[in-house]
Order: structure tokens, then sequence, then C-alpha cells
């Protein structure tokens, strides 16, 4: 502390130091977050903190120690950040905040309020440790895939890639389900993959969603499957998520737009593929492949890369945080618009192990 800083803690009264914690508190915060900041973006936290102006000395020199600080501690650049829960506004819902270079590869989840949040912390608080809900089982998991059985590649997309994938999962491909099949996909499994059109709710409706309990962290992928639809000025916006979420799923990954469905699989297909273990087969290609299998499958034919067994390089790492794998599932999407349409709503959840 300065001369200047200890006087003005010595004289201050209970208000003033309250503030004068909080400061210090913001900046040893700008210390951790600096490698994810520009300089300007330091500044404005330090000019705010110390009531200074941004173009004043005072305020260029302590951001340039924050700065070196940060660039000492190696760790911070690399170091695993805690999830972001982010409370939108419903008219700022469709934004795809996820993108924003601030926090790009930075696990979010959304939250469509501070009351639905709590409400699904008291639900599931038994199953949290260290920030994620730790109850999902990896081979617990039930998929409805081209119910409207009008999406033959698609569904021979997934197929190749699904079944040896999650060998021990059930479901069905180009079969409508019944209401009771998808309400025990919800409610029996701990994992549900939804891929076709929409969000699947002309099967089960959001109403009847809402009165089972969701036991299943719920992927649909399918065309504004999580976007909201405006019912009038005077009514909230509303979408299926919220039934999920009312059903107390504990998260739901889905689109905010309208998608393709070869990019759309590309991504759900890669995102299954870091998030969940590997399967015995995937075991022995990491121990057997060579460094030249590592390259990406881009001159293959279409739908070779949809092969993930076949992907598997001795560099594949699980990520068993849903977020997280979700960012990588991004990585695979050849178009912009399809990566920035997928978010996730709820609660961060991890996969259980035995080491859980």
């Amino acid at each position: 502390k300065t001369s200047q800083d200890k006087s003005v803690e010595d004289s201050t009264a209970g208000g003033d130091q309250v503030n004068y914690q909080r400061a210090s508190r913001l900046l040893f915060q700008a210390v951790l977050a600096a490698a994810k900041l520009t300089v300007f973006e330091v500044k404005k936290i330090v000019a705010s903190c110390m009531g200074v102006n941004i173009k004043s000395e005072e305020c260029n020199i302590l951001a340039e120690e924050i700065i070196n600080i940060n660039k000492s501690i190696t760790e911070l650049e690399t170091a695993k950040r805690h999830p972001l829960i982010i409370i939108l506004d419903d008219q700022l819902e469709q934004f795809p905040w996820e993108m924003i270079s601030l926090l790009s590869g930075h696990p979010v989840v959304r939250a469509h309020s501070l009351h639905m949040l709590h409400s699904l912390f008291k639900v599931h608080e038994k199953d949290i440790k260290n920030g994620h809900v730790v109850s999902t089982n990896p081979e617990l998991g039930n998929y409805i895939v081209n119910p409207d059985q009008n999406l033959n590649s698609m569904e021979e997309r997934i197929k190749m890639s699904l079944v040896p994938r999650t060998p021990k999962w059930k479901g069905i491909f180009g079969v409508k389900p019944t209401s009771q099949q998808f309400k025990n996909a919800l409610k029996d499994y701990d994992i549900f993959f939804y891929s076709g059109h929409g969000c699947g709710t002309k099967y089960l409706l959001g109403e009847d969603i809402q009165k089972i309990q969701v036991q299943a962290a719920s992927l649909l992928f399918g065309c504004d499957s999580i976007g909201l639809m405006s019912l009038g000025r005077l009514v909230e916006n509303w979408g299926t998520a919220q039934s999920y979420l009312i059903g107390c799923s504990p998260c739901i990954v889905g689109t905010l737009w309208t998608v393709t469905d070869q990019d759309t699989d590309r991504l759900a297909l890669n995102m299954l593929h870091h998030w969940l273990p590997p399967t015995e087969e995937m075991k022995k290609r990491m121990s057997l492949v060579e460094p030249k299998d590592k390259r990406p499958l881009r001159n293959e034919p279409s739908n070779l890369e949809f092969d993930l067994i076949k992907k598997t390089s001795s560099s594949w790492q699980q990520e068993p945080e849903l977020l997280r794998a979700l960012f990588l599932g991004r990585q695979e999407a050849r178009q912009f618009m399809t990566s920035a349409a997928f978010a996730a709503i709820g609660l961060p959840i991890k996969l259980h192990s035995e080491f859980d």
C-alpha cells in the first residue's frame, strides 16, 4: 500500500472501508483474469476501482503491474476456470454470448432466472461437487434419431458413430416414438440424445415434460430446439427448454436457431466423442495408432469423417465436463453459425466416474 492508501484507510468510516476492500478484491480478480483481458480492459478496471482517470499515469502504472504479475504466473494461461452461469433478459437470449472473445473456450451455461437457478440447485444439491452436478452415468443413455423418417442421410451418419461409440445405450432409429417411450427416455436414463427436426415436442408435449421428473441431461440436436418464441407483448417469451427445466433436467444443450444437418451432426458427435469415456476398441487404437493418423480426415469420403473410432488418435483425451466438451465439439463445426447456435441451459454437469 502507498502512504496515500494507508491514510485513506485509516481515516475512512465503515462504509468507505467496505468500498476499499471491494476495490482490493476486484483488483485481485483482475490479476487472475488479466490473461483473458485486453490492456484497455485492465485499465478500465483500475480506473473504476481507484477512482482515477483512465489516462492518468497512476492508472497506467498499476495496469502495467497487473499485466506483468499475470505474465509471471504462467499457470494462469492454461488453468481451468470455474464454469460461468449467465442470466440473460429474454430479449438477449438469442445472441450467442458464448462466442465472444472473452468467453471463448470458457465453460458457460445459461439460466433463465435466479429463481429457476436456485430451484435447480436445491433439486440437485446432493450431487453437486466442486461446482458440477456429478451424477451422470455415461453408460446410462438413450437416443431417438430421425423420428420423422425423412432425414435418412443424417440417420446413417449418426448410426455409424453412435452405435459403436455408445455400445450400452438404448434407443431407436427412424421410428416414431410413443409418448411413453419419450417419457421413459427422459426419466429413466442419465443422458438423452435427440437428433431430428425441432426438439421432439410433437411426440411429447412441453406440458407433459413439466409433469415428470426429468433425470436425463438432454441433448437436443434439432433446429431451434432451445430458442424462445414470442407469445405476445404482455407475456414472457417461452421455449421448450423451460419445460425441461421445470421437469428438473440438470442441463439442456440445444440450438438457438435453424442449423444445417451435416454440420450439426459433426458438432454433436464430436462433443459426445470428447465427453464420453473411451470404449475398449478406442483404448486399443490409442495404444497402436501411428502419429500420421492424427491428421484430420478432410480428404476422405464425406461420411467417413463421422467414424469416430477411426478418428481416435493417441492424443485423444476425455473431457468429462459437458460444457468443455461442448466447446471441443464447436471446434469441429465448419460453419460459424452452427457453432454459435449451440448453447447449454441449466447447471454445469460432469460425468460420474469411480474417482468422484
